[in-house]
């Protein structure tokens, strides 16, 4: 993703939101709830802005891939007699939902799914960055839930839906199709969600983990969302890991402890909604937190949503650039990061300090986090 067109991306998700509710001022963790997150849903705007901005550009070509290793994929449908909310987007009757391949499925090439957050107008998103990511050997799913994650007002329904029927659809279609492939797919699996898509990949890899049904090696949150206050549903598809209340946040966190003191690989990349939401993580996992001050020089209305939502692009566009700078012998983190890598520093934790103005990963410096410092094995 070159300078320029970060500043075409930028600059058309200014001109779309300035009219927008205004984002709510940045304060502590313990003052906060999910009222205040009432402007970050996925909108419109961000949908249009995107595709202004070439972010949901064609997929590769498939001569890439050898005749032999590619492997049918049905993609999802629509299904009839679906109601249209009123106000809300034409996709929630017009994209279906699902786990969609963007591209060829290919035997030889490891694989990326991309998870969505709220939609708050009830669009749908799409991957971002698929030929980029095609063209460095990946196949390219996004896993597509807008109609369950569709509320015009708050997360916390979509936010329980996860832990119920939603979470349910993404673990069957992530096990009925790789399961198919029985032992002729011996590539790495990476999950990658955004804000509340990060507890729909924790569902998943926590899920499939203590079932032992092809866990995901490899999961990434981008600026990760739980509510303050929202429960785990009554009637949830999900027993709880040891030692996890009521609340979701403490349901989620206890997840990913539990997926840490595994095998999996993870990585927190925080900007705003993961610092003030869910700082715990940075006690028991890898951490790139971004400045406060990234992308300050967007006006005060729109920053804070910015820092938000351009974490997708943040991170999908990394594919094709730099390692992003940190003191030492070895880079920052980025979706170029290997996955032994991340395992062997579980417990670094990075602070971005150049780069403020652009969305690139590739241009940014991370510094070790004052107060965060290495942590020993086991701890």
């Amino acid at each position: 993703m070159t300078s320029n067109t970060c500043r075409c991306l930028l600059g058309a998700l200014a001109a779309t939101l300035l009219f927008a509710e205004a984002a709510p001022a940045e304060t502590s963790a313990a003052t906060d709830s999910t009222a205040n997150f009432t402007s970050f849903g996925f909108t419109r705007e961000h949908q249009r802005a995107f595709r202004a901005a070439g972010l949901y550009g064609p997929s590769a070509s498939t001569d890439s891939c050898p005749a032999g290793d590619q492997v049918p994929y049905t993609n999802p449908t629509v299904p009839p007699g679906l109601t249209q909310p009123p106000g809300a987007s034409l996709d929630q009757t017009t994209v279906a939902e699902g786990l969609t391949l963007r591209g060829v499925f290919c035997l030889s090439r490891p694989t990326v799914i991309y998870v969505h957050g709220w939609s708050q107008s009830g669009s749908a998103e799409d991957f971002v960055a698929p030929e980029q990511w095609q063209a460095a050997g990946f196949n390219t799913f996004i896993f597509l839930w807008h109609r369950d994650a569709y509320d015009p007002n708050s997360p916390s329904p979509p936010e329980q839906r996860i832990w119920n029927t939603a979470g349910a659809k993404f673990v069957s279609a992530y096990t009925s199709f790789f399961g198919s492939l029985g032992g002729a797919y011996q590539q790495e699996i990476r999950v990658v969600g955004h804000s509340l898509g990060t507890q729909m990949a924790t569902y998943l890899a926590y899920q499939t983990t203590v079932g032992a049904t092809l866990p995901p090696p490899r999961v990434e949150l981008l600026d990760p969302y739980v509510g303050t206050e929202t429960t785990l549903p009554a009637d949830a598809l999900f027993t709880p890991p040891p030692g996890a209340g009521p609340l979701l946040r403490s349901v989620y966190i206890e997840s990913l402890r539990t997926l840490q003191s595994g095998s999996t690989a993870l990585v927190d990349y925080s900007s705003i909604t993961g610092r003030l939401f869910v700082p715990d993580l940075r006690a028991i996992l890898p951490t790139q937190q971004m400045s406060g001050a990234w992308l300050s020089d967007l006006p005060p209305a729109v920053r804070l949503v910015n820092q938000h939502v351009q974490m997708i692009p943040y991170y999908f566009t990394g594919i094709s650039q730099p390692r992003p700078t940190a003191p030492g012998p070895l880079s920052g983190f980025s979706p170029r990061t290997g996955t032994a890598e991340i395992r062997l520093r579980a417990s670094r934790q990075y602070l971005q300090s150049s780069g403020l103005n652009s969305v690139d990963i590739g241009d940014d410096t991370y510094l070790p986090v004052p107060g965060f410092p290495e942590r020993s094995p086991g701890r």
